[in-house]
């Protein structure tokens, strides 16, 4: 779930009305529907009503932009559906042009091929990849502005409700408005970039053999350490909220990869010892997504991490493999199965 204005206020009035301690609640599992003759598919965001979007296939080749709403799917035709906002806006690319979908229209943000919509903010910004060598660019109400970073843009390309995106390029790391880029500090290896907050927070990896989770906050870089394996990796967008907490994965102790939630400087093992473990969201409540590995035929456990205990997700019809990538405030959690047939089956786990 990106970051959003109305997201926020959703946590503000939950926070309000939750119990100081309540018990972990109870899940359903249950697939999402996909087009005819499309079995396969995965969510790629969520926003925080529970509008997911993503993509549908046939099980090989190029596949369907779809949006899940209400329990129904919506068919956007040949393409990948990215990002979504709180008012529903969807970005990705329909047959590989750069594509915003609002109100039942289709919006081509550029006329190159190829090019994709990356991210969505709640006004409507929206982050395009284009061109070659690469560019990121905003688009804002018709207008598709070149962002002024040096060099081939690589990963990144995150928008925020305060207008700011985060990228990183052949030549740094920046920090960008429509019309300035600030630069970051670097660690001396390359950098992939993950997510960005409402705050400004930016989170990546520095890559290298040993790999390392660093967040900027403002010009100062902070690298997030490990579980005492050296080696610490970020699973995407969703995986630091608007409080600034960051979750992943990290090399423990017994050699085997733990889940973790980082915050304030204090890096948190989610895992259990001899237990593989992986997080990939974080909603604003703290509450943690993932999977961990399973048991008697089971490869992946989806999982969720919250009050400090981990609670097993129900797994799809005896699928061997669940994860769980996506989470709302209001627990709504979104993700994927593997079947016996080895498709990925979108699914979403919802409370009871």
């Amino acid at each position: 779930m990106r970051t959003s204005l109305v997201a926020s206020a959703v946590l503000v009035a939950l926070t309000a009305l939750a119990p100081a301690a309540a018990a972990a609640p109870e899940y359903t599992i249950a697939a999402l529907p996909t087009p005819p003759g499309q079995p396969s598919g995965i969510p790629l965001s969520v926003n925080a009503f529970g509008v997911a979007v993503g993509t549908t296939t046939a099980g090989f080749g190029p596949g369907n932009a779809v949006v899940w709403r209400g329990g129904a799917v919506i068919d956007l035709g040949p393409g990948v559906a990215v990002d979504v906002n709180a008012f529903g806006t969807v970005v990705g690319h329909a047959d590989g042009v750069a594509t915003l979908w609002r109100g039942g229209r289709a919006v081509p943000l550029t006329t190159s091929r190829p090019s994709t919509g990356v991210s969505v903010n709640t006004w409507g910004d929206a982050v395009v990849l284009s061109g070659s060598p690469e560019k990121f660019s905003l688009w804002r109400a018709g207008t598709l502005t070149e962002l002024p970073a040096p060099g081939t843009h690589r990963t990144g390309g995150i928008v925020n409700d305060l207008g700011q995106i985060a990228l990183n390029s052949t030549e740094g790391v920046y920090r960008c408005t429509r019309t300035a880029c600030a630069a970051l500090p670097l660690p001396p290896e390359p950098v992939n970039l993950h997510a960005m907050n409402g705050r400004g927070q930016v989170l990546g990896t520095a890559v290298s053999l040993n790999q390392r989770a660093v967040l900027w906050t403002g010009s100062a870089m902070t690298d997030l350490g490990h579980l005492g394996g050296a080696t610490t990796d970020i699973g995407g967008p969703d995986s630091l909220n608007d409080l600034g907490v960051v979750v992943g994965w990290s090399k423990a102790a017994d050699g085997r990869f733990h889940a973790f939630s980082w915050r304030d400087g204090v890096m948190t093992d989610l895992g259990d010892p001899g237990v593989e473990s992986r997080a990939y969201a974080v909603n604003g409540l703290g509450h943690v997504v993932g999977h961990t590995s399973g048991t008697g035929g089971v490869i992946a456990q989806a999982a969720l991490w919250r009050d400090g205990k981990t609670v097993a997700l129900p797994q799809l019809g005896g699928a061997p493999w669940c994860v769980a990538r996506q989470i709302t405030d209001l627990g709504r959690v979104t993700g994927f199965c593997v079947d016996a047939a080895w498709r990925s089956v979108p699914v979403v786990w919802s409370v009871r």
